[in-house]
């Protein structure tokens, strides 16, 4: 009889721990959770965010060559214009920052308008690329184009308004990164 008695005190003592344990983990997920809202909130004016596209405004996703760190920026272009630039340039205050050598202070503009987005580029010396091609002029983007600033700055604009899975792949292709560099390699190729 002492047995049971014994085992029942240790069951629960084993169920007291456990709950306490599931409290611990309850507190500590709260916790987490209120610190990504407050990085959120904190990351906001930069249109930077670390989840997956599930939006209604358009964006710039970030390419990378290593694959768990392609579509982990994510830039919003809200309504009107949106400048990229070089982090830290005393000149502008731009929405996008980058860093990089090949990154001038202004470098483009993105305008949003009209359920549209147009990018053009602004500085002669930096040049921007659309799907491998130098733009001198402003285009219209579409859904799944990919752009290259800076050259070391890869990414994939989503326009969910024009979001047409058929376009997300081209004979079987994914458009990342290794896609966006060889569109951009073969252009050069061909000159």
């Amino acid at each position: 009889m002492q047995e049971i008695l014994d085992l029942l005190k240790a069951l629960k003592e084993k169920k007291l721990y456990f709950e306490n344990q599931q409290r611990d983990w309850q507190l500590k997920l709260q916790l987490a959770e209120q610190r990504v809202r407050e990085e959120a909130s904190a990351l906001k004016h930069t249109r930077v965010t670390a989840t997956s596209v599930n939006s209604k405004l358009s964006n710039l996703v970030n390419l990378s060559e290593d694959p768990q760190l392609s579509d982990l920026s994510l830039y919003f272009l809200k309504e009107g214009e949106t400048k990229v630039g070089r982090q830290g340039a005393s000149q502008q205050q731009c929405d996008i920052q980058l860093s990089g050598a090949l990154v001038s202070d202004y470098y483009c503009l993105l305008v949003h308008k009209d359920n549209q987005v147009v990018i053009t580029p602004i500085d002669k010396e930096a040049p921007t690329f659309v799907n491998g091609e130098q733009i001198v002029d402003s285009m219209t983007l579409n859904h799944v184009d990919r752009v290259i600033i800076g050259g070391d700055h890869y990414f994939r604009f989503n326009h969910p308004a024009d979001d047409d899975p058929s376009k997300r792949k081209s004979s079987g292709i994914p458009k990342d990164f290794l896609f966006a560099k060889a569109e951009i390699e073969k252009a050069q190729n061909d000159r």
